[in-house]
């Protein structure tokens, strides 16, 4: 039988690590700040930049928590969902080609979570995507789910002691 728990939709995005595994002094953020090496300076957004987002279909559990570079362009952020800190590098007026898919620089219709995105990314479509680091110029298309866990072992996970069994 699946177990499906209820969790207040205000904590979707937070306690990546569990309290007990974060050293004194750190916060939850503490191994993302140190993966994420780029020389990005984040801020918060501005008034105007949040009713545009609205505007726009966006919407997000706490404003307040997502944060942008210096050229970021609001406009180019269409019918996303953002819980937990969201950090976006710049996005600019382009669109990128691979093979033959050309898709324009932005975020558009996903849900992203606990995530920082590099500059001038192409993410579209990705249904669900939890606690990753992308780098710069990503194309992410047509994902349904795109998740990473505290006990991941490719890079994103936090080490722990193991427990003896008995």
């Amino acid at each position: 039988m699946n177990i499906i728990r209820k969790e207040p939709l205000n904590s979707l995005g937070y306690g990546f690590i569990a309290k007990q595994y974060i050293p004194k002094g750190k916060d939850e953020y503490y191994l993302r700040n140190r993966q994420n090496r780029n020389d990005t300076i984040y801020r918060p957004l501005s008034n105007s930049a949040i009713k545009l987002l609205v505007k726009n279909g966006n919407s997000s559990d706490n404003w307040s928590m997502v944060l942008v570079s210096e050229f970021f362009d609001p406009s180019l952020v269409k019918n996303c969902k953002f819980y937990g800190l969201v950090r976006i590098g710049k996005l600019e007026p382009y669109f990128h080609e691979f093979n033959n898919l050309r898709m324009p620089v932005g975020l558009y219709n996903s849900t992203i979570i606990s995530s920082d995105i590099g500059d001038n990314a192409v993410i579209d479509n990705v249904g669900f995507m939890s606690h990753y680091i992308t780098g710069n110029d990503v194309m992410l298309v047509n994902i349904n789910e795109l998740a990473t866990t505290d006990h991941a072992k490719f890079g994103n996970g936090v080490l722990k002691q193991e427990r003896k069994k008995m």
